[in-house]
């Protein structure tokens, strides 16, 4: 199942402090969930979750080096971007 994520951003370094940064995903033409991250945890809200699953940061970052494979080399801080001919197409 493919989801779909835009964000198109061109900003250097930005502190996210009072206000969540929201991550819609959708499925199709449907809701899949949202994605929360503040300074202090991520929280995932699924389409029919009344409330969100929490997660600090250290909890993050355990559930990850535990769970997740590898899958990108590039260094960190590296911008990883969709040429302009491809946004323009989709």
């Amino acid at each position: 199942m493919a989801h779909q994520l835009f964000i198109d951003i061109e900003l250097n370094d930005v502190e996210i402090k009072a206000k969540d940064v929201v991550f819609k995903v959708y499925s199709g033409s449907e809701k899949f969930g949202e994605l929360r991250v503040s300074q202090g945890a991520v929280v995932w809200r699924g389409r029919r979750d009344k409330q969100g699953r929490k997660l600090t940061w250290q909890r993050f970052d355990r559930l990850m080096e535990d769970a997740a494979t590898r899958a990108e080399t590039r260094s960190p801080g590296t911008r990883l971007t969709v040429p302009r001919s491809k946004r323009e197409t989709d």
